[in-house]
């Protein structure tokens, strides 16, 4: 269930992605952005940190209402637990922004490689299925944590606030795996997008 705390991360930003890229190239005022003076990585910069923005507050919006209903729940009843304080909400947000950077650039990219607005609701909107994955995965399976999956995305921050939550301690070396990977991932999304958009195919729309 906890894992389920992560989905506004792939969905806040979610329309401003597609608008601001196929939205912006349909409605032909991306070739207005393109003939100011600014370079297309300053402009796809622009975009994918406002979307990561947006899914980073997403995130803290959901998880603070959460805390403060699951503090009040006697849910030890039910075979639960909530230990997260304020602090450990920080360090929760603060191991999950690598995944919004990685959402922002992966959902911008895919956007900008669409060549309609209703083709980039349908490309980009696949990205928001990843939450879920390893929800039904793991329990299907039957695995329990491992150090291997603070190195997958989404699965490492699920995994993280699961521990956190039941007054674990994960280490170090679990926190640095939760945040290289998807900065790395989300700066290869990035990359592509730039390319993409210094392209004259991509703003003309062919």
């Amino acid at each position: 269930m906890l894992g389920m705390f992560f989905v506004p991360v792939f969905l806040f930003g979610l329309s401003l992605a597609i608008d601001s890229t196929a939205g912006e190239r349909e409605r032909r005022s991306l070739e207005v952005l393109m003939a100011q003076p600014m370079p297309a990585r300053d402009l796809v910069l622009g975009k994918w940190l406002a979307v990561s923005l947006l899914a980073a507050l997403g995130l803290v919006v959901e998880l603070v209402v959460a805390h403060g209903m699951l503090s009040t729940l006697s849910l030890e009843e039910i075979g639960m637990s909530w230990h997260l304080g304020l602090p450990m909400l920080a360090a929760v947000v603060l191991t999950a922004l690598p995944l919004c950077l990685l959402v922002g650039a992966v959902q911008v990219a895919m956007a900008m490689n669409s060549k309609t607005f209703k083709e980039a609701q349908a490309t980009a909107s696949v990205v928001t299925l990843l939450p879920i994955v390893p929800l039904i995965a793991v329990p299907m399976l039957g695995l329990g944590t491992q150090p291997w999956m603070y190195a997958v995305p989404v699965l490492s921050n699920q995994v993280m606030l699961q521990s956190l939550a039941s007054n674990q301690a994960p280490g170090l070396l679990p926190f640095l795996l939760t945040c290289v990977p998807p900065l790395l991932a989300a700066c290869g999304a990035a990359a592509f997008a730039m390319r993409r958009m210094r392209s004259e195919q991509y703003v003309m729309g062919i």
